[in-house]
């Protein structure tokens, strides 16, 4: 017959040897992705659910996958925000009245009651192309509250 002691000092072990990884759980909290791209000779498609597809723009997607908790169940949300200019230029600047634009578009997918698109508030977004890259800095303002910083190196899809 087992010994209850041994089995339940065994038992204890292990709910400790488990806590014990809180580190690594706090760190993959923090980690979440972001994604910088953008298309040559395209448009933002606003009568096809605003997809992007062929056109005479250089269209920009930015995508950011928010961090997962694994303890909270369909807790997901992308955020995602599109635009576009015109293909021959080489540099930009973007401000409050252009961001609120038809061809500015936001949306958040997640799990929750409104997933968008979003309507933008204002901001400023500045971009240079170099080679075949996009360097772009700038952020929009989602809310009072909320800046959506969409700086980043956009590689060409």
């Amino acid at each position: 017959m087992p010994s209850y002691k041994f089995l339940f000092l065994s038992f204890c072990f292990v709910l400790f040897a488990n806590s014990c990884s809180k580190k690594e759980d706090e760190k993959n909290l923090k980690q979440g992705s972001k994604t910088f791209t953008y298309y040559n000779n395209s448009k933002i498609d606003t009568t096809a659910g605003n997809t992007i597809n062929s056109g005479n723009f250089t269209v920009f997607e930015y995508n950011y996958v928010h961090p997962d908790d694994p303890a909270i169940a369909d807790d997901e949300v992308t955020d995602k925000i599109i635009f576009q200019i015109p293909t021959s230029q080489t540099s930009f600047s973007i401000a409050d009245n252009q961001i609120t634009s038809a061809t500015f578009k936001r949306w958040r997918y997640c799990f929750c009651f409104f997933i968008g698109p979003y309507p933008n508030i204002g901001g400023n977004i500045s971009g240079l192309k170099q080679n075949n890259t996009w360097i772009i800095t700038g952020s929009i303002k989602a809310s009072t509250t909320e800046n959506i910083d969409i700086s980043g190196t956009y590689i060409l899809k």
